[in-house]
């Protein structure tokens, strides 16, 4: 294939991969009309550039890397430039190079140079300005040989350069120049002096580089800017006579006002860059944007517009040259986003009107509008300046819009929207430090709130549901507490409030307003969710200089709060007696979690007696707890703390398997059999684990389901009863006998009558004790028994200590009872005996 190339550009470079990008962008670029040639190295170099100059192609620009091997760049280009002068030599450089190529390049035979990683497009335009100036040189080159040659050439030569040429003598007189100097300079008399015609000067330039062009007999050039703002690229030629005595200078003057505008343009976006990179307000970079803007171009607007609700909204507005109204503006608006609609794959959209040329940018929800005076479409460089501008500003909008929301969640909940544990603790320190400093502390206070039975809801219902609940419930909480308070979920289910600046009154009538809110039912999709609260309350935390002493103390209180096991919530201010039951509870649940059940817990047996017969007819079991450090623990005290955790199971299992034994022993050993009551909690009654596995006990001790009742309390809530219900009733279609135990104390009694299916009710002994003196005691208790006899329901009497409260009881109606009166609680083995001594004829109640 013939080679119709005239020109060349060589790349060099170590780099294969360097070299074969800059292959495909030059072979884009320049592809069509010069040869684009690549070099691993020095030598290399050399041979492509003298084979190709064998073959009459100039290597018009050489790209060199700083370090290509054999020799560093600045070596190559001055070994190139020995034998091959006219070639234009760009050096590449990275960050730690620059410095040093700056220096040297204007005292160097580098043209420009480029620093790594480039940006394609300004790669692009220097090899452009490079071959422009190669091209350029060679026909000043053989201007300068034909002059010699022919005055008439040499007019007709110096037309057809594009640049202003002027020729100066050594006493710095025109004596001729191009009519592109008449046009660019106004010079229009050949006989003017240099300094006065072209720069408008009263003396000689006092920098006049004629001299060091003469002396070094090389080529000069600077840039230098004009009265009128434009900018020329001046270079001095050097002219000798034959016998190379200087006669004068050749003056080259380039207008690169528009490559200086490009270059300021550069330098502006770099500015813009790094400002969006620091700025936290989205305003000031719509300032910075605006400024930038009309540092460039004959500006008439430039605004941020949003849209609500179908309406435009202006966000930012920029004023330039010419004001518009706002009427105008918003159609303006209008119409662009109609347009966008239709165009949702185009960048910008530009179009000419009345007001000007107008370029719109969409920004996700937002619209960036410019109006400049000037037609820019078919400006490259304006066009992609304003983009650049624009998508700077998109970036911006993106980054700070990120940060606000790392910020907020930094500070803030996932779920609930309200603050979190790490902000909430901020908060508190920060105003205990507050206090320190001032005279006058404000009151300050925090209660810590935790949900009462939440756990059931996510086991019952699923995470997703307690999700719901938990932000309707913050959503409450926010609502009902004022401005200034600062209110956060601590993780779970438990919640905390800082109350600023109220006293006590105040903040008891904000916690009953806040547990009331709290209480009422939450409605979550076909569901009705309700829970309860225990709140524990620090007053005046002025006195505090520890942020975890105060929160300690509130969750003290707190927990003191839940050991209400009504359901209905209850709120309690920290007092120093509550660090004693807190040991306490420490101590407690540190046992527990350490104890042997099978070596340390038992239970002792109180007989129940049949008021027909007064005959025993069974036992109530009562667990007892005897630590191997010797201390007793009290079922009231250790069954809360064990039913906080997964161990109430575990000790259930215990009790069900030694009551299963008490019965199989006594029927063996007395030839009768009985029924042993326990009691279950509620963890016990909703884990329906549990429930199969007790089923699974008596079945696999040969025990009739009738020998084992189980006793239970009203104490849970609403949300629970369905599937306590559930496996009551499973219980009891296999055979087992359902209590309803301390009957008359809890809130729930007649709710559980009415929802379960529930064989007797125990009658607490509080009511039992106030039976002989008490009238109203009295009633309550004849009430129960006629309430239990019309549903059919036996009722025993406990807690049964006098014979005049058991003639009373007997004189009611009353079925059973148990008490210290017959018996106090007692081992298995007098428990044996009880039975032996004491058979009921009518056996076991079915």
């Amino acid at each position: 294939m013939i080679n119709v190339h005239h020109r060349a550009i060589l790349c060099v470079g170590k780099s294969i991969n360097q070299l074969l990008s800059l292959e495909k962008l030059l072979s884009l670029n320049f592809g069509q009309e010069y040869v684009i040639e690549m070099a691993e190295n020095s030598s290399e170099a050399m041979d492509i550039i003298g084979t190709l100059f064998d073959i009459n192609i100039e290597t018009s620009v050489l790209i060199t890397d700083y370090m290509v091997g054999d020799m560093n760049g600045l070596e190559l280009i001055h070994t190139v430039k020995r034998k091959h002068q006219g070639i234009k030599m760009i050096l590449m450089a990275n960050k730690m190079d620059i410095d040093f190529a700056q220096r040297i390049i204007n005292h160097s035979d580098v043209y420009n140079i480029i620093k790594k990683p480039w940006d394609d497009d300004s790669l692009v335009q220097l090899v452009k300005d490079a071959c422009h100036q190669y091209d350029t040189d060679m026909e000043l080159s053989g201007l300068m040989s034909r002059l010699r040659v022919s005055e008439q050439q040499k007019s007709l030569i110096l037309e057809s350069i594009s640049e202003s040429i002027i020729y100066v003598n050594l006493d710095y007189e025109i004596q001729w120049k191009n009519s592109i100097a008449d046009r660019d300079l106004l010079i229009w008399k050949a006989s003017g002096l240099c300094y006065k015609e072209i720069y408008g000067l009263k003396e000689n330039c006092p920098d006049c580089p004629m001299d060091q062009v003469l002396t070094t007999k090389k080529p000069y050039k600077f840039e230098r800017k004009f009265e009128d703002d434009t900018y020329k690229l001046i270079r001095y030629f050097p002219v000798f006579d034959q016998v190379g005595q200087p006669i004068g200078m050749v003056l080259t003057l380039l207008d690169i006002t528009e490559q200086k505008r490009a270059e300021g343009m550069s330098a502006s976006l770099l500015e813009m860059s790094k400002h969006i990179n620091v700025s936290e307000s989205v305003i000031e970079m719509y300032k910075k944007a605006h400024m930038y803007l009309k540092r460039y171009f004959e500006l008439r607007l430039m605004c941020i517009a949003g849209e609500d609700f179908d309406a435009s909204y202006i966000e930012f507005y920029g004023e330039g040259e010419k004001s518009f109204d706002q009427k105008q503006i918003e159609t303006l608006l209008k119409s662009l986003r109609n347009i966008i609609k239709k165009n949702l794959n185009e960048d910008y959209i530009i179009m000419n009107n009345n007001m000007g040329t107008v370029v719109a940018y969409p920004m996700n929800d937002k619209i960036m509008l410019v109006v400049i005076k000037q037609w820019i479409e078919t400006n490259e460089v304006a066009l992609k300046y304003i983009n650049t501008i624009a998508e700077q500003v998109k970036s911006g909008i993106t980054k700070i819009n990120n940060t606000k929301k790392i910020t907020y969640q930094a500070k803030h909940d996932s779920n609930t929207g309200l603050y979190n544990r790490e902000y909430f603790i901020e908060q508190l320190k920060a105003r205990l430090n507050n206090q320190r400093e001032i005279m006058n502390p404000q009151n300050r206070s925090i209660a810590l709130i935790d949900l009462n039975y939440f756990k059931e809801v996510n086991d019952n219902y699923s995470h997703v549901v307690g999700d719901d609940v938990l932000r309707e419930i913050g959503h409450r909480l926010q609502n009902s507490v004022r401005d200034g308070d600062v209110v956060a979920r601590m993780g779970g289910d438990e919640f905390a409030i800082l109350f600023l600046n109220h006293d006590r009154r105040e903040i008891v009538k904000l916690i009953k307003r806040l547990q009331k809110e709290i209480a009422m039912p939450i409605k979550v999709d076909d569901l009705s969710i309700s829970v309860s609260s225990s709140i524990g309350i620090v007053d005046n935390i002025s006195k505090y200089n520890d942020y975890n002493i105060l929160l300690k103390e509130a969750d003290q209180a707190m927990y003191e709060a839940k050991k209400d096991k009504s359901g209905s919530g209850r709120y309690i201010f920290y007092e120093k007696s509550i660090q004693k039951k807190v040991e306490r509870h420490n101590s407690i649940e540190l046992s527990l979690r350490t104890a042997d059940f099978d070596d340390e817990m038992g239970l002792l047996y109180q007989p129940i007696i049949d008021l027909k017969t007064m005959r025993i007819i069974g036992f109530e079991g009562f667990l007892r707890w005897r630590s191997l450090n010797g201390f007793n623990y009290s079922p009231k005290e250790f069954i809360p703390i064990a039913d906080e955790s997964d161990e109430i199971l575990e000790i259930g299992h215990m009790v069900m398997k030694l009551a299963l034994k008490a019965v199989k022993r006594i029927k063996e050993e007395t030839g009768q059999g009985c029924f042993i009551s326990v009691n279950l909690t509620t963890k016990e009654l909703m884990n329906e684990k549990h429930i199969d596995g007790l089923k699974k006990s008596i079945v696999e001790n040969g025990i009739h389901s009738n020998e084992i009742q189980i006793d239970i309390t009203d104490r849970f809530k609403n949300n629970q009863i369905g599937l306590i219900s559930k496996n009551i009733n499973e219980l009891k279609d296999f055979g087992v006998h359902v209590n309803l135990d301390d009957f008359g104390t809890g809130y729930a009694s007649l709710v559980i009558l009415n929802k379960m299916d529930i064989n007797e009710i125990k009658i607490d002994a509080s009511y039992i004790r106030k039976i002989r003196f008490e009238p109203d005691a009295y009633k309550m208790v004849k009430t129960m028994i006629n309430l239990a006899k019309s549903m059919e329901i036996s009722v025993t009497a406990e807690g049964v200590e006098k014979k005049e409260e058991l003639d009373l009881l007997c004189e009611l109606g009353c079925d059973y009872a148990q008490g210290y009166y017959f018996s106090k609680p007692v081992t298995l083995d007098e428990a044996i005996e009880l039975r032996r001594e004491s058979v009921s004829l009518y056996g076991i109640r079915s």
